[in-house]
């Protein structure tokens, strides 16, 4: 097929990711002052069950959310692509009625369960039982914020996510955090945390129900079988990719206390920042990848896996490599007790930085129809997780934490990868993929090796770092702009301000 589709696509992709991103680095920059809150204000033990406790709860509104989230973004921008506008309010109503449901029940049975859930997962102290019930209030909106914000990506808009969920969220949990650490304990915080989802729910639904003010028709024969059908492996590749994601926090507060939990927490808080621009890149290529998968176009989906990847590298390779090489500096922010935890940092940072060879993998297999495969390979990448976390956690707490997630990143891309190549003859590989990694690697990694060398973990060597790097970097972004496919970001960008 040709590619003639892919500059439009491209061009979409970049006005969508570009104001997601711009979001996303907001968003990251108010998560780690969140995070600097929680841990200066605390001590490790409470910060510790703070982040346990949170990736609890996001773990079963995964569970609940039942897919829905990814199914909606995909059926959504299938339905108009095919002109079936008519049908998008019934599908709405049939596939959030089971959810709302779902959340409910699991939110009265987090709230019942919630000393055995402490003794089990956190400390087993009244502490943790008043953290999951603060949490279990917040469950239903949390779901239904996720799922309603896919319904949103799917109508061909990123502007609800990045000024709700990138913007909005982290803003008011920010400031409802200092707040509640200045006035209360723990308890407090961890409510503020959830509090913003009961807000945004409200507001993400009236922004849809405006938005879908037209004309309703039935839904087509066999849509709620075929959305269900593809939307339950996703479902539990969701719930398999946020244990990889936050369940590991968990094990570690269950293996070696909230206190180490905490270490690993705060460790990984930097590399937020690379996973919320990977997301809203994503996010903004999930509906024309949909869309392009629809009318078949293999082609133009291949030119937008392959450039897409060599931007990731782009924006997140400086991010990466710096982080690693001034970790201990940049840990210190949190207090001086978690500076140690450096190594930690630096063996994600690398797993990383080589997972972003793998570019959108999970959204091209996705939205092309292949979650099954998404499914198993998450599953092998959670199974290696698990087995690596209860082999080397108690030996060597956060670190071997560290590697376990690292090894199941190599794991799932390196699958996904081979088998995206073998079943659509796709994969992300190009010559912008290597000027990409180059640029990363002489024009930030060298310059800023040598001036921490020179100077040490300081914040002098870390600004002039960033002032050699900065125009070393955008020396060769320049000079290559071609090979690394800006003109195309660029015309996005020109687009968007128009």
């Amino acid at each position: 097929m040709s590619d003639q589709h892919a500059p439009t696509h491209l061009h979409r992709i970049g006005r969508g990711g570009s104001q997601n991103i711009m979001a996303a680095a907001a968003a990251a920059g108010l998560g780690i002052a969140l995070s600097v809150v929680v841990a200066r204000s605390f001590s490790e033990e409470d910060t510790g069950l703070y982040f346990a406790a949170t990736s609890v709860v996001l773990l079963i509104a995964t569970i609940t959310r039942l897919g829905t989230s990814i199914g909606l973004v995909y059926w959504v921008a299938r339905l108009r692509e095919l002109g079936r506008t008519g049908e998008l309010k019934p599908l709405l109503r049939a596939t959030l009625r089971p959810v709302l449901l779902l959340s409910v029940v699991g939110a009265v049975a987090l709230f019942g369960l919630a000393p055995a859930a402490s003794d089990l997962l956190l400390d087993g102290s009244d502490t943790g039982t008043e953290l999951l019930r603060a949490l279990a209030f917040a469950l239903p909106a949390i779901v239904l914020f996720d799922a309603l914000l896919g319904a949103t990506r799917g109508l061909g808009t990123m502007a609800p996510t990045a000024s709700l969920d990138r913007l909005l969220r982290p803003t008011l949990q920010v400031l409802l955090t200092i707040a509640a650490a200045a006035l209360g304990g723990i308890v407090a915080v961890t409510a503020a945390w959830a509090l913003p989802y009961l807000i945004l729910v409200v507001l993400t639904w009236l922004w849809i129900t405006r938005r879908l003010r037209g004309d309703e028709t039935p839904m087509g024969p066999g849509l709620r079988k075929q959305f269900w059908t593809f939307t339950w492996p996703r479902a539990i590749t969701s719930v398999v990719q946020q244990a990889r994601q936050r369940f590991d926090i968990v094990l570690v507060s269950a293996l070696q206390g909230p206190a180490e939990a905490a270490v690993y927490a705060i460790a990984t808080r930097f590399l937020v920042v690379g996973q919320l621009t990977n997301s809203a890149l994503a996010l903004a290529a999930q509906p024309q990848v949909a869309s392009l998968a629809t009318a078949d176009r293999r082609g133009a989906i291949s030119a937008v896996y392959r450039s897409t990847t060599t931007w990731i590298i782009l924006m997140n390779g400086p991010l990466y490599i710096g982080v690693a090489i001034f970790s201990p500096l940049l840990l210190s922010i949190f207090g001086e007790s978690y500076t140690s935890a450096w190594p930690v940092t630096v063996a994600l940072c690398i797993a990383a930085f080589i997972g972003n060879g793998s570019g959108m993998v999970d959204v091209m297999l996705s939205m092309t129809g292949r979650t099954g495969i998404t499914l198993t390979n998450s599953l092998g990448a959670l199974v290696t997780q698990v087995i690596l976390i209860f082999l080397l956690v108690p030996s060597y707490g956060a670190f071997g934490a560290a590697i376990a997630w690292g090894t199941s990143i190599i794991v799932i891309n390196g699958l996904s990868v081979a088998q995206l190549a073998r079943t659509d003859g796709i994969h992300p590989f190009e010559i912008g993929t290597a000027y990409a990694v180059l640029a990363n690697l002489v024009a930030v990694a060298l310059p800023a090796g040598l001036v921490a060398l020179w100077l040490g973990q300081t914040w002098l060597a870390l600004a002039i770092s960033i002032a050699i790097c900065a125009a070393a970097y955008f020396g060769f972004v320049r000079l290559y702009r071609r090979q690394l496919h800006l003109p195309e970001l660029s015309a996005a960008l020109r687009r968007r301000n128009q």
